[in-house]
């Protein structure tokens, strides 16, 4: 965004509170865990005050700080709108105007994938090797609108319907992760009392993947990685055709000229019929003879 708006650099919501080299995101309260600092920064921030981070002030991705008066360009976040996402209905606007791009048939659009739920059940492992098959991986869930498609593709089914998700701790207990993201887990919907790591007898290695569906449908459950589940396979979005527009385009006006095709028939038709059989002496009969009580109610007014 940087460089296709060409500003240069650009504020980031991240701040020293504390003049103690201490970074927050606006107003929360937990330290920073992921960072991206340019080369010596962030140093022990000065009385001058310069407690407030930007991105690309060296001509790159990487943060710096400086004083928070700086005049800077800046981008905004909002949490996305979900209403409505993943809508049968809405499935082929979406596939055809979409700038994030198609989903092949079978797959369901999401904000930024698509996703699909398979009926055949696999162990985990046996399961993310059928996505990565079938160019993709196991869902990661990392937002609301994400839980909310998955919620709306699951709710009719039936109440014992689970299916395994990308969240795993098989490499540490307790350090759950998406596949292989080392990256912290951020959003989280465990179910009430999870993740318990539950281990029974023969299965003394505990419960190391996470499953949807066996509480609230999409609330998270721990689960043994070796039980055979449905599963959720996610993959990128394929990138629109180069003449989508067009034919879209295309399809419109052809559907609008239809349109007004049936419409001229309907109001114009009779006078046209009427007209013509005055001028040949009344001699159109037969199968071009019809009645429209629509039209006649019509010309009549």
């Amino acid at each position: 965004m940087i460089k296709s708006k060409k500003v240069g650099m650009t504020w980031l919501g991240l701040r020293d509170l504390n003049s103690g080299k201490k970074f927050y995101w606006l107003d929360e309260t937990k330290e920073i865990t992921y960072s991206n600092w340019a080369t010596g920064y962030p140093q022990t921030v000065d009385k001058n005050g310069k407690d407030c981070v930007i991105m690309g002030g060296q001509g790159d991705g990487k943060w710096t700080i400086v004083s928070c008066i700086s005049p800077i360009s800046f981008f905004c976040e909002r949490k996305p709108t979900c209403d409505a996402v993943g809508v049968d209905t809405l499935a082929l606007f979406h596939a055809l105007f979409s700038a994030d791009g198609t989903c092949p048939v079978g797959w369901v659009k999401s904000p930024t994938s698509c996703i699909k739920l398979y009926d055949d059940k696999r162990r985990w492992q046996d399961a993310r090797t059928t996505c990565q098959q079938d160019g993709g991986d196991l869902v990661r869930v990392h937002d609301d609108c994400m839980s909310k498609l998955i919620e709306e593709k699951i709710k009719s089914r039936p109440t014992d319907d689970i299916f395994w998700i990308g969240l795993n701790d098989q490499n540490e207990e307790g350090k759950w992760k998406w596949l292989d993201d080392d990256e912290p887990v951020i959003y989280k919907n465990w179910a009430p009392g999870q993740p318990s790591n539950h281990q029974v007898s023969g299965h003394k290695k505990g419960q190391d993947c996470a499953e949807i569906g066996s509480h609230k449908k999409t609330q998270w459950n721990d689960q043994d990685c070796t039980k055979a589940h449905k599963f959720i396979c996610e993959k990128p979005a394929g990138s629109p055709p180069k003449a989508g527009v067009g034919i879209i385009i295309g399809i419109i006006v052809a559907v609008l000229a239809l349109c007004g095709a049936i419409l001229a028939a309907i109001f114009f038709g009779p006078r046209l019929y009427h007209y013509l059989n005055d001028k040949i002496g009344g001699k159109v009969s037969g199968p071009l003879s019809f009645n429209n009580p629509v039209a006649d109610s019509i010309q009549n007014a």
